[in-house]
C-alpha cells in the first residue's frame, strides 16, 4: 500500500503542478482570445489532432504496448524489450507521419479550391497549422509508457508541464508577432501548440537514454511485436473512437450553430477534469505498469491486491471530488 501511494502521490505532486499549469493556461487563454468565433476556431481546430491523439497516442496504445514491453523485460531480456520498443515507434512514426502527410493535403487542397471565408477558412487554415502535434504528442505517449514501466513517474509526468509553459509563452512572446488583429494573432497559438509537442517528447529523451534506449528503425510491417499491439488495441480504440467522435459531432454542431458555445463549454471541462487528470491518471499511471510486471511474472494474488487497493482508492477519492465540484 505505501509503495502504491508513495508512486501515485509522485505522479500526483507533477500532474498536480501540470493541471495547475493547464488551467492557468486555459485562463491565459480566455483572457487573450475571450469567446467568440476566433476562440471557438481554434479550440475546434485544436480537437481534431487531439481526436487522433487519444486514439493514437495516450490510451489504448500505452495499455496494449507496456503489458508487451514488461513481459519482454522480464522473459526476455533487455535487448529484445528495447527491440519492441524501437518497433512500435517506428510503426507510429509510418502512422502519424501519414496521416499527418494526408490531412495537411488534404487541407490545403479544400482550402485552395473550394471558396471558403470566415471562420470556416480560419478553422481549416488553424488544423493544418496544429496537425503536425499529432506526431511528436503521440511519441511523447509512447516514451512517458516506457518510463513508467522502468520505474519513473515523476519526470515523465512533468512533461506535460512543459507542454503547458511553452503554450502559455506563446500567447506572449510569439502570437503578436503575428500582427494587431485578433484573427492573425491566434496562429501564434498554433505555432506554439506545435513547438509544445516537441518539446514534451524532447523532455523524455535524456531519461530514456539514461535508461539505455537508442532508436534503431526497425521496420513495422510484418513485425511480430506491433501485429500484436495492433491486435490489442482494437477493442479499445473502438470504445475511445465511440467518445471522441461524440465529442467532435457534438462541437460540430455548436461552431455551426451558435457562437461562443465550444470556447465557453471546453473552460468548462478544463475546470471539471482537473480531479480526474491528478487522481485518475496517476494512479492509472502507476497501476497500468505494476499490474504488467506482476502479470507477467503470474504473481497474481499480488495483481489482485494491488488492482483492488487502487480502485478503492479511486472510488473513494473521486466521490469526494464529485461532491466539493458539485
Amino acid at each position: 500500500m505505501s509503495r502504491l501511494l508513495k508512486s501515485t502521490g509522485a505522479v500526483g505532486a507533477a500532474t498536480l503542478f501540470s493541471r495547475i499549469l493547464g488551467f492557468a493556461r486555459e485562463a491565459v487563454y480566455a483572457g487573450f482570445m475571450g469567446v467568440g468565433p476566433v476562440a471557438d476556431a481554434f479550440y475546434y481546430a485544436y480537437s481534431i489532432p487531439n481526436l487522433f491523439r487519444r486514439l493514437l497516442g495516450e490510451g489504448a496504445l500505452t495499455a496494449a504496448f507496456i503489458p508487451i514491453f514488461k513481459d519482454r523485460e522480464k522473459n526476455a531480456g533487455e535487448a529484445a524489450m528495447w527491440q519492441s520498443a524501437n518497433a512500435v515507434i517506428s510503426a507510429l512514426v509510418v502512422l502519424c507521419g501519414a496521416l499527418v502527410v494526408l490531412a495537411c493535403v488534404v487541407l490545403t487542397g479544400v482550402i485552395e479550391l473550394i471558396p471558403v471565408t470566415g471562420q470556416t477558412e480560419l478553422i481549416l487554415r488553424l488544423m493544418r497549422a496544429m496537425f503536425p502535434y499529432l506526431l511528436f504528442v503521440c511519441l511523447a505517449a509512447v516514451f512517458i509508457g516506457i518510463l513508467n514501466a522502468r520505474g519513473h513517474y515523476f519526470m515523465p509526468a512533468l512533461g506535460a508541464s512543459m507542454l503547458n509553459v511553452v503554450m502559455i509563452t506563446a500567447v506572449f512572446l510569439i502570437a503578436p508577432r503575428f500582427g494587431e488583429r485578433l484573427e492573425t494573432q491566434v496562429y501564434g497559438l498554433a505555432v506554439g501548440v506545435l513547438l509544445a509537442g516537441v518539446v514534451q517528447a524532447a523532455f523524455q529523451w535524456p531519461t530514456l537514454r539514461r535508461e539505455g534506449f537508442r532508436y534503431r528503425w526497425v521496420n513495422p510491417f510484418g513485425d511480430p511485436t506491433v501485429a500484436q499491439v495492433i491486435r490489442r488495441m482494437a477493442p479499445a480504440t473502438l470504445g475511445v473512437a465511440a467518445y471522441q467522435f461524440n465529442v467532435v459531432l457534438t462541437q460540430t454542431l455548436a461552431v455551426n450553430e451558435a457562437r461562443n458555445i465550444v470556447s465557453s463549454f471546453n473552460y468548462a471541462v478544463r475546470l471539471m477534469e482537473l480531479p480526474q487528470g491528478v487522481v485518475g491518471v496517476s494512479l492509472a499511471t502507476y497501476l497500468l505498469s505494476e499490474l504488467s510486471g506482476l502479470a507477467a511474472e503470474k504473481k497474481f494474488p499480488e495483481f489482485r491486491e494491488v488492482l483492488r487497493e487502487g480502485v478503492l482508492q479511486l472510488v473513494f477519492i473521486n466521490t469526494l471530488a464529485t461532491v466539493l465540484l458539485l
